[in-house]
C-alpha cells in the first residue's frame, strides 16, 4: 500500500512540474523577442464629473505614437515615431513591472468623481486590458507615468 501511495504522489509531483514548466515556457515564449512589430499600447483617461476631460496615448505596432488631450475647449494633439530601442525599453519596462498580472478591474468602489482610466497592452500576441475608476494601483500608475514621460520627450505638442 505504501508503494502504491508513493507512486501516486510521484506521478502527481511530476505532472505538476511538467505542467508548470509548460506554463512558464508558454508565458515567456508568448512574450518572446520584442520588436517594433510586436507591441501596441492604448491608454485612455476620461472624466466628465468636472467637465469634459479626455486624454489618449496610442503606440501602434509600427512605432507611431499619438497623443490627444481635451480639457473643455482646450485641445492638444501630437504625434511622433519611436525607435526600435524605445519600443524595446517600453516593453521591457511593462514586463518587468508585471502589467500582465494586474486584475482587469482596478476600480476603488468608494471613490467618486475620478477619471476612468484604461490601459490595453499587446506584446507579441498577448493582450491584457486593465483599468477602472480611482485607480491607486502602483504598477498601473508607474506604467502610465512612463507613457506620459515618453509623450513629453518624444512628441512635439
Amino acid at each position: 500500500m505504501n508503494k502504491g501511495f508513493s507512486k501516486i504522489w510521484l506521478i502527481g509531483i511530476l505532472a505538476l512540474l511538467v505542467g508548470g514548466g509548460i506554463s512558464a515556457w508558454q508565458w515567456f515564449g508568448a512574450l518572446g523577442e520584442i520588436s517594433k512589430n510586436n507591441i501596441a499600447i492604448t491608454y485612455t483617461s476620461e472624466n466628465y464629473a468636472w467637465g469634459e476631460q479626455i486624454q489618449r496615448i496610442e503606440i501602434s505596432k509600427n512605432g507611431e505614437i499619438t497623443y490627444s488631450s481635451k480639457n473643455g475647449a482646450k485641445k492638444e494633439e501630437g504625434s511622433g515615431k519611436l525607435s526600435e530601442e524605445d519600443l524595446k525599453e517600453i516593453s521591457d519596462f511593462i514586463v518587468s513591472n508585471r502589467f500582465f498580472d494586474l486584475s482587469d478591474d482596478l476600480t476603488i468602489p468608494s471613490c467618486a468623481d475620478a477619471p476612468t482610466e484604461y490601459l490595453e497592452i499587446t506584446i507579441n500576441k498577448k493582450t491584457h486590458r486593465s483599468g477602472g475608476g480611482c485607480i491607486e494601483n502602483e504598477t498601473f500608475r508607474v506604467i502610465v507615468e512612463k507613457l506620459e514621460e515618453i509623450v513629453e520627450n518624444k512628441i512635439e505638442l
